[in-house]
């Protein structure tokens, strides 16, 4: 806290309560001991404010604060530990889904086209289109693998241009360097 605050918190104290007496101290009896349960115990330094370097509060589980870009580094590091899914099964599928529905839609509107890709499923007024579970992970594991080389590419770009963030003309050259542009 900013010292000059602190010299005015301590010249001005609370008014005594209109009935004259002291109030007790909170968590403890009053008039008890100086340093003890009813003092605060803080020395002067605010509420939640001690001495040394121990345990704070709101910094998490660890105990401390991280230091710019340390969690992001912990997050990489457990992230490339691992080997499952980045991307959530549910939305994943939900995107396929309506993807595909898009594209037979557009397909089917053509002149005498429509698309024999899809087990088609009529159910009423709506088509439903029914996938195996095993080529929606295949799908989403060859999505993720796209996306985490892009990204690594896209990094390259960034470093190359002597940045640490990547921004979307970094993408951009990473797809066109590839062949992929448009």
């Amino acid at each position: 806290m900013n010292p000059n605050r602190m010299a005015r918190k301590r010249a001005m104290p609370h008014p005594p309560p209109a009935s004259g007496r002291r109030r007790p101290a909170p968590g403890g009896p009053p008039g008890g001991p100086p340093g003890g349960p009813g003092d605060g115990g803080h020395g002067g330094r605010g509420p939640g404010r001690g001495r040394g370097r121990g345990r704070g509060r709101g910094h998490g589980p660890g105990g401390r604060r991280l230091r710019a870009g340390e969690g992001a580094l912990r997050e990489i590091q457990r992230l490339q530990r691992t080997t499952g899914l980045l991307i959530r099964r549910l939305p994943f599928q939900r995107l396929v889904r309506e993807i595909v529905q898009d594209i037979c839609r557009s397909a089917s509107a053509g002149p005498g086209r429509g698309l024999n890709y899809f087990h088609r499923v009529n159910l009423g007024d709506s088509e439903t289109y029914r996938f195996q579970a095993s080529a929606l992970d295949v799908l989403q594991e060859a999505t993720e693998a796209y996306f985490v080389r892009l990204f690594e590419d896209a990094n390259l770009c960034a470093i190359h241009a002597k940045r640490v963030t990547i921004m979307p003309k970094d993408m951009q050259l990473a797809k066109r360097i590839r062949g992929e542009s448009r």
